[in-house]
């Protein structure tokens, strides 16, 4: 799992651990998983992997306390959509080589 933390004021959407919304919620998590739908999540074209990796969102204290993730995003970040985490079956990235 790689982790991003934006410093930009946007609207992710709710924390995928705890459901909050707003300011806080700024932390990126690329999982080793594919996404529900391809193309909308990320990838690394160096590396040649689609756009299909898994993404979460994290408010800022669920990422300073290890809180565990129950959702994960579906479709684009923009959309604000959220699905259970235990949907996501089929290792990417990393996983696919193991």
């Amino acid at each position: 799992m790689h982790i991003r933390r934006l410093d930009a004021d946007l609207d992710l959407g709710p924390c995928c651990a705890c459901s909050r919304e707003g300011s806080e919620v700024r932390t990126l998590l690329m999982l080793d998983r594919k996404a529900h739908i391809p193309g909308t999540g990320w990838g690394n074209a160096a590396a040649g992997l689609p756009a299909d990796g898994a993404i979460a969102v994290l408010c800022d204290n669920c990422l300073e306390t290890g809180s565990e993730l129950t959702q994960v995003v579906y479709g684009f970040v923009a959309s604000k959509e959220r699905r259970p985490l235990e949907e996501l079956t089929e290792p990417f990235g990393v996983a696919e080589a193991q």
